[in-house]
């Protein structure tokens, strides 16, 4: 045995040694990369699995790694996948986490497809039967809309998502006995979850498999349970605002459409009039204002000291929603450099001047895009077959359109920031 190994030397990588000075040099190690933690998450101790699973989360929040996240793609999908499978609670939790916060990344990208298709697979196995601690629920729920919010085009999957969800809502639903038990505590993040997916759903889009839906959210505002009364009054809100009320009825009534919205409007407003008059401490004073006068509520939120204004219910399902996900010291940050959260947020973040020479300065402020989708068709005339292939053409054309959309406004942000400049413009 050598007399290094003997005396504990260290290896030839921590120091290096200047045979012209005579000089040890201490060497810095390099810091560890997205690969690196991905290949830590094969670690047999779970600990060292949560250590790689946290620094992941840190790497995606700060928008770092995104091209290696992407060559990656497949091995961190199947990971992540397999420790939500697998995992203890921690791990499921965290890896939660960073499938939300992949969906966000790739959402743009040709993976997002592939990315909902095995979540999705995977979520709809786990949510049955493999989880007992509510936390780690609702946390799965939360990331399941997250994957499907940022990785689907069409209607129908986000549907597909939103059934799964809803069989934890609906009291109709037919669960196993843990999960049973856990339906008290995770139901007003279960409807939160739901509801972020209905914003992103078309009236007209919208399925026939909501109906009672306004009974059952009428319910739970009226219940003793004060934390439902938030989110389900917001549902209530979100599906007489999608026009598609017939949808959402245990029955159709003989009415014409404009009858039954009537009906339906003063009967909710009636029973949330007792509710609000009954639980002081409650306050629905924007859904009230909303069914009388068709007010939508008006806030702004202060990101970094920029002015976010939130003019719609969807807005700001999406905003408090996304908010609670991501935690609201990173999603600041997302705001104020994710284009994508520009995007989706109409927000515009006030950037500090870079010490760049300004070559090229845009002074378009709105981008037009125009969009020619196929002419509408009776679907009454069509097959089960022919009506989905309908709606995903439409919903396909809509989506590279929006896609194109945000690429064009990703350019100009990065000009305004002095990041890049174009000698002349293709758009």
């Amino acid at each position: 045995m050598g007399r290094g190994s003997k005396y504990g030397v260290k290896s030839k990588s921590a120091i290096i040694i200047d045979n012209e000075n005579s000089d040890i040099i201490p060497h810095h190690r390099q810091p560890k990369t997205f690969s690196d933690y991905l290949r830590e998450l094969e670690q047999k101790k779970a600990s060292g699995r949560v250590d790689a699973l946290e620094s992941i989360i840190k790497i995606l929040n700060e928008g770092k790694e995104c091209d290696s996240l992407e060559k990656d793609f497949a091995t961190s999908l199947y990971q992540i996948l397999g420790l939500i499978k697998r995992g203890s609670a921690k791990e499921k939790e965290l890896a939660s986490q960073v499938l939300g916060l992949m969906a966000i990344t790739l959402s743009t990208t040709d993976s997002a497809q592939e990315m909902y298709n095995e979540t999705i697979l995977v979520f709809t196995e786990v949510l049955a039967t493999k989880v007992v601690d509510p936390w780690v629920f609702i946390n799965l729920l939360y990331s399941l809309a997250m994957v499907t919010f940022f990785c689907v085009s069409n209607a129908v999957e986000t549907q597909e998502a939103m059934q799964l969800i809803w069989k934890f809502i609906s009291p109709e639903s037919n669960l196993d006995v843990p999960v049973k038990n856990l339906v008290p505590a995770i139901m007003p993040y279960a409807i939160s979850a739901w509801l972020f997916l209905f914003t992103k759903v078309g009236g007209w889009e919208l399925s026939y498999q909501w109906k009672g839906a306004i009974s059952i959210f009428l319910n739970m505002v009226e219940s003793d349970d004060d934390s439902l009364c938030d989110p389900a009054a917001e549902a209530l809100v979100m599906i007489y605002s999608s026009d598609q009320i017939n949808k959402f009825l245990k029955v159709k009534p003989a009415l014409s459409y404009s009858e039954i919205k009537n009906h339906t409007k003063d009967f909710i407003l009636k029973r949330l009039e007792n509710v609000s008059n009954a639980k002081s401490e409650i306050s629905l004073t924007h859904v009230l204002k909303y069914f009388k006068d068709g007010i939508s509520p008006q806030t702004s939120k202060n990101i970094n000291g920029n002015i976010l204004n939130l003019s719609s219910w969807s807005s700001m399902i999406q905003f408090k929603f996304m908010k609670k996900f991501i935690g609201e010291e990173e999603f600041s940050k997302h705001m104020m450099e994710n284009e994508l959260f520009h995007h989706l947020f109409d927000f515009t973040p006030n950037y500090k001047k870079h010490d760049t020479s300004c070559l090229y300065e845009s002074t378009m402020e709105e981008i037009g895009h125009a969009i020619y989708v196929p002419e509408e068709v009776d679907t009454e005339l069509l097959c089960r077959k022919e009506k989905k292939h309908v709606r995903q053409l439409r919903q396909s054309i809509i989506h590279k359109s929006k896609t194109k959309v945000l690429n064009k406004k990703r350019t100009f942000a990065q000009e305004r920031k002095g990041l890049i400049y174009q000698v002349e413009s293709e758009f």
